[in-house]
């Protein structure tokens, strides 16, 4: 909290990962600018350069999260076209395969109105051309990708949550032009491999770094 705006600020409790605090609001007549809560920092990452903007709460908020850098070293494939971002935070993958593929079109969609905020700051600063949209899930997805790329979040709140990630893994390929292709990186904890198996008919564990598993499925029509 900014001491320009609140004083006798107390802790009152903690418990849960969380901290409960009281402080008395300094009456005044405040302006609200988004941009002022913006984290701004460079990610440079095999040989390409880019900014990111996220707001408070945002995943990876303060930097790069190490499932996503065991991705973005590890691409399983080249991109071009569209590529749907899912769960899309600051939009760090869609900027990424953007700059380094200059083909690709990224869309990134996230429940949270603070990611989509992010990502959209974080294509405009790097001179990209894409979108994001505020979807539960895949539930606004209109269009179909050649690609479809996430690193998917498992929490909700502060409880584990599998429900919304395994349904995307199941339903992705509805999303995906022939031949599209699925990119996924996760805890290698995650029994993820048999759940886009069976969607997709098959499914490959191309790289196993640092507890992150990277996945990799292409959508053959039949």
């Amino acid at each position: 909290m900014s001491k320009d705006y609140v004083s006798n600020c107390d802790k009152v409790d903690a418990a849960r990962h969380c901290i409960l605090y009281a402080a008395n609001f300094i009456a005044g007549d405040y302006t609200f600018n988004l941009d002022d809560w913006y984290h701004l920092y460079p990610l440079a990452l095999d040989g390409i350069e880019i900014k990111v903007a996220a707001l408070p709460g945002v995943f990876s908020q303060q930097g790069l999260d190490k499932g996503t850098k065991v991705l973005l070293e590890n691409l399983p494939c080249d991109y071009q076209g569209s590529l749907l971002d899912f769960g899309c935070g600051a939009g760090v993958i869609s900027a990424f395969l953007a700059k380094k593929f200059p083909e690709v079109t990224p869309t990134g969609i996230d429940i949270s109105a603070l990611a989509i905020a992010s990502t959209e700051k974080t294509l405009a600063l790097n001179g990209i051309k894409g979108k994001a949209i505020a979807s539960d899930g895949l539930s606004e997805v209109n269009e179909k990708y050649d690609h479809i790329v996430s690193n998917p979040p498992f929490h909700q709140g502060l409880n584990t949550h599998y429900a919304a990630t395994e349904l995307f893994l199941a339903e992705s390929k509805k999303f995906l032009n022939r031949n599209g292709q699925l990119t996924v990186v996760a805890n290698s904890f995650l029994k993820y491999l048999p759940i886009m198996s069976k969607s997709f008919g098959s499914a490959k564990l191309t790289a196993n770094i640092k507890g992150f598993s990277i996945y990799h499925s292409i959508y053959n029509l039949r």
